[in-house]
């Protein structure tokens, strides 16, 4: 649960949510 709620806190901190989450995706 704590790597969810790091992505969320980064997510909102960055403001682009769609980007990071498809660099999370690729780097998976």
């Amino acid at each position: 649960i704590s790597y969810l709620v790091m992505f969320a806190y980064i997510s909102v901190t960055l403001g682009d949510a769609p980007q990071l989450s498809s660099c999370i995706v690729s780097s998976k």
